[in-house]
């Protein structure tokens, strides 16, 4: 009889327990896509206003005018100088048609990872903001840019789906407005990849942004090449511009997924 008493009672408890870290494991599930999906709305109206502007600049080209003539500088874009009025850490917008990647980029070159939890207000967020690494600058011939991989599909959470050839030849264009110029890049090769640690040997990706030396760049293609995915048949030169777009992967420990384009336009 006192058994059975006891064991009602650890099953009591065991029955509290688990509906606790239920109902415990529910409110942060909920949290998350409520913060996330407040991101989205926030990135979706950042979006918003570029759009605009940017419709303006055609207008204003097509019309043979000179376009508007808000900032100090004629030559800078307006609608990527509007968001550096914003945030003096802008360094553009990147943007893959038919994805969710469709982001402001910044740059912090004395604190990289500034906005890996904070949004372009520079307020607490799960999501961040994709950043250009500290490496980078201008003709370095490769900009290397950070972004999550979310659990909602957000940020570059979609560039894994560069691991299939036809989602490649459906997106093979990457575009990035930066102040002074609209350009665009062509994917030349997506692979997995880690954050190798010291004393092991790999393909530390990360550590090739400055690739104006011709050795330099050629060992970073070969390696690109060889830990490619799949073959797009697109060879990067030296004097090439490239774009890599990192994120978190789940294949192996720290693991990565890397996407290399090369500047067409």
């Amino acid at each position: 009889m006192r058994l059975n008493k006891a064991r009602r009672r650890f099953l009591a408890v065991v029955t509290a327990l688990l509906a606790l870290v239920f109902i415990f494991s529910a409110y942060q599930l909920i949290s998350y896509y409520t913060a996330s999906q407040k991101d989205d709305d926030d990135f979706d109206k950042l979006s918003e206003q570029i759009q605009k502007l940017e419709q303006t600049m055609d207008t204003d080209t097509s019309e043979g005018t000179e376009g508007p003539t808000e900032t100090a500088d004629p030559q800078k874009l307006p609608h990527i100088f509007a968001l550096y009025e914003q945030n003096s850490d802008t360094f553009g917008w990147i943007r893959i048609e038919g994805t969710k990647v469709d982001y402001p980029v910044m740059y912090t070159p004395d604190n990289e990872q500034y906005y890996l939890r904070k949004n372009f207000e520079k307020k607490y967020s799960q999501s961040g903001v994709p950043f250009l690494a500290a490496g980078s600058f201008e003709n370095c011939g490769n900009y290397l840019i950070y972004g999550h991989n979310m659990k909602n599909g957000s940020m570059f959470a979609s560039i894994l789906n560069y691991e299939k050839k036809s989602y490649w030849e459906e997106h093979k264009i990457i575009k990035l407005d930066t102040m002074y110029e609209q350009t665009e890049y062509e994917v030349i090769a997506a692979f997995r990849a880690r954050i190798v640690p010291d004393g092991q040997d790999g393909f530390r990706y990360y550590l090739y942004t400055d690739l104006t030396e011709e050795s330099r760049f050629s060992e970073y293609i070969k390696q690109v090449e060889q830990h490619a995915i799949f073959d797009t048949g697109i060879k990067a030169e030296y004097g090439d511009q490239l774009l890599t777009l990192s994120t978190c992967a789940y294949h192996t420990t720290d693991g990565r997924f890397v996407v290399v384009a090369r500047r067409i336009k």
